[in-house]
């Protein structure tokens, strides 16, 4: 409980700090370390804000969309793929 949450504000103030071409992979890491402690309010919490300071970015609505899909939340999983779409027109990886 103590060590970790005074890990987490310590990574939390190192991450405010990152370069932002460095910011997209750490994010990337955090918010599936979190997907993987079962914590998903706060994954989507750092790809709703990775989100905001990437718009063009489609992967947090990626992980968005899989986090949905895999809590059976096929509405807003579907609803997260499609902003995929909207974000990388006529890109085929999309």
């Amino acid at each position: 409980g103590g060590q970790l949450s005074e890990v987490e504000f310590a990574l939390r103030r190192w991450l405010s700090r990152v370069e932002p071409e460095d910011g997209v992979d750490l994010c990337e890491a955090y918010a599936n370390g979190l997907f993987m402690s079962g914590r998903t309010q706060e994954a989507m919490l750092i790809l709703d804000t990775w989100r905001q300071d990437n718009p063009r970015d489609p992967l947090p609505l990626l992980m968005r969309g899989r986090s949905e899909e895999a809590h059976g939340r096929a509405e807003q999983a579907e609803a997260a793929y499609l902003a995929v779409l909207d974000v990388t027109p006529g890109q085929p990886h999309a």
